[in-house]
């Protein structure tokens, strides 16, 4: 009869485990898509002030806001990396963890 008690007790034991590591993988889920959806907001945001600035005489206070705009964008991309893929961002190897984009340079396959 002991045994039997002790078999139950591992069993509900690692089927309380089981749900607490599924309710935390959820909430791992849920926070990456948050940081995400702020990002791409933010990229959103960015690109329409960003156009709407352009479209001002060039002068030194639109290189101003424009390079306001572009710390505000990099705020975001840094929590963004931080609090959803875990990179710090506080440690100088901004572009170490990402690889670059592709160059654009021989796009049509000739040379240029």
């Amino acid at each position: 009869m002991p045994d039997e008690m002790d078999k139950r007790r591992a069993m509900e034991a690692a089927a309380a485990r089981n749900y607490r590591a599924a309710l935390a993988a959820e909430k791992k889920v849920r926070d990456l898509k948050k940081h995400l959806m702020d990002l791409t907001i933010a990229v959103g945001s960015f690109l329409i002030l960003l156009d709407r600035e352009m479209r001002t005489p060039s002068d030194a206070q639109r290189g101003r806001r424009i390079g306001i705009l572009s710390n505000e964008l990099e705020m975001y991309n840094d929590r963004a990396r931080y609090f959803g893929l875990g990179i710090d961002y506080r440690k100088d190897l901004k572009g170490a963890e990402i690889k670059p984009a592709p160059s654009t340079k021989n796009i049509r396959g000739g040379k240029q």
